[in-house]
């Protein structure tokens, strides 16, 4: 028996390699195609975040007095999400020179972990409770001096004497690092007190409770890269609400961002899962030629076996065989290289393994399974029509049917292609699958032709 597939194969060798070569190339952009999905997902996620507005991207929680918790508990609510946490604490305050001059001016006195490597600092940074860091234009304002002397306000304490250790402002006031961006609205010209900067240990115990504790926590870009965002989305709900719990309060845009982050991820995978659409369409359009063109070289054979008495499953063998090894010969090496391929193009941090096996596999599955079918319905009208039906030719009968169905076809692909142009750009309706309408038109036109 397979010396007789081997016979088919040579005498139809040119019609085998022909397979091969197409098996080859849909199994290589299939599998490649699942781990660029993969790898493509997650860049577009990490884009996403980290092109993101500093108040999308934080959550800024304030609790009266000081704050209980250390800064890995606050984030660990937020599982798996990461975080960059800046803490510091404000409250309002009056500042004026010693001499008055220029009269007194409310401000905020703030401290704030890191925040002269924020700032264009002239002087120096404050080291001790009695030292503060002040905006150049209001030491300009109350004629106050680096090295010179100004009375501070706070609701809880009296006019206290303090050294000013220079002058600043800020190198970006729209940096992650400034959170919700309270104590930088002054420097991009939004109304708000300015802020006065000291270390942490000037605040004290506050009996009034005037001091406001004040955590920043800017979310980091890894976990969107692998995490599924409504599992991110159930995290922030649960986190919110457990902190709420504690006293704090919670502020944060981050599920808009966490929402535009899935919108992304839905864009590649419609692009990705259109492309391959377009791929499968057009790999099995072709199939379908070489494999029609082989059922009408194999009628004799077929005849030839009935005659003889074969067993049916002999037949079946020798009719399909010819067209699904060489099939299957193609579909292996096209595989291994669209793996190989796609493995070198990792996604972020080398994270993209599991989701592009995982895709790459269904994907070259259906791609073969869909070959295959073709092969077995091209051969499959060979197989049951009878001897004496094989062994003549009959003129093809020309259906109102199949007339109506390409018509359906054009007036589709022409909506398509209407829809995709009047949307933008955006995917929706019909424009969805225009690539791969578009393809199909177009095999239909070869087709027509080939007629």
């Amino acid at each position: 028996m397979w010396s007789v597939v081997v016979g088919a194969l040579a005498a139809r060798r040119d019609q085998a390699g022909v397979v091969a070569v197409v098996a080859l190339l849909a199994c290589a952009a299939a599998a490649g195609a699942g781990w660029y999905a993969a790898a493509a997902g997650q860049t577009v996620a990490v884009a996403t975040v980290e092109n993101a507005p500093a108040e999308q991207r934080t959550v800024t929680l304030t609790r009266p007095g000081a704050s209980p918790a250390a800064a890995r508990d606050l984030t660990a609510v937020f599982d798996p999400l990461e975080f960059d946490v800046v803490s510091g604490g404000q409250v309002p305050a009056t500042l004026r020179a010693v001499d008055d001059t220029g009269g007194f001016h409310p401000v905020t006195l703030a401290h704030r972990d890191g925040v002269c490597a924020h700032l264009v600092v002239t002087g120096d940074c404050p080291a001790a409770p009695d030292e503060v860091l002040v905006p150049g234009a209001l030491a300009n304002a109350l004629g106050l001096v680096t090295g010179g002397q100004a009375h501070l306000t706070t609701a809880a304490a009296g006019p206290a004497a303090v050294r000013v250790v220079g002058t600043y402002r800020a190198v970006d006031p729209f940096d992650p690092y400034w959170g919700d961006r309270r104590l930088s609205a002054a420097a991009h010209g939004q109304p708000a007190p300015e802020v006065v900067f000291t270390v942490a240990a000037s605040m004290g115990d506050d009996p009034r409770r005037a001091v406001v504790s004040t955590h920043d926590l800017v979310v980091g870009s890894g976990a969107f890269a692998t995490a599924d965002p409504q599992t991110l989305s159930t995290a922030v709900q649960a986190g919110t609400a457990q902190l709420s719990g504690q006293g704090y309060a919670v502020t944060t845009e981050l599920p808009a961002l966490i929402d535009r982050v899935a919108a992304e991820r839905r864009e590649v995978s419609t692009g990705v899962a259109a492309g391959v659409a377009l791929l499968l369409l057009l790999t099995m359009v072709t199939l379908v030629v070489i494999f029609r063109a082989a059922a009408d070289q194999t009628r004799r054979d077929t005849a030839w076996w009935q005659l003889r008495g074969a067993p049916a499953r002999h037949g079946w063998t020798a009719t399909l065989a010819p067209s699904v090894v060489p099939l299957l010969a193609g579909a292996v090496p096209g595989t291994a290289i669209g793996v190989a391929a796609g493995h070198a193009r990792q996604g972020v941090g080398g994270q993209v393994t599991g989701a592009g096996w995982g895709l790459s596999a269904i994907l070259v599955t259906v791609t073969v399974a869909g070959a295959v079918l073709v092969a077995v319905a091209a051969q499959l009208g060979t197989l049951r029509t009878p001897v004496r039906d094989l062994l003549r030719r009959v003129p093809v009968r020309r259906r109102w049917g199949r007339r109506l169905v390409d018509v359906v076809v054009v007036v589709l692909v022409a909506t398509a292609v209407a829809q995709a142009v009047l949307a933008g750009g955006r995917l929706a309706g019909v424009a969805t699958v225009a690539p791969g309408l578009v393809g199909l038109g177009l095999a239909l036109v070869a087709g027509w032709a080939l007629a």
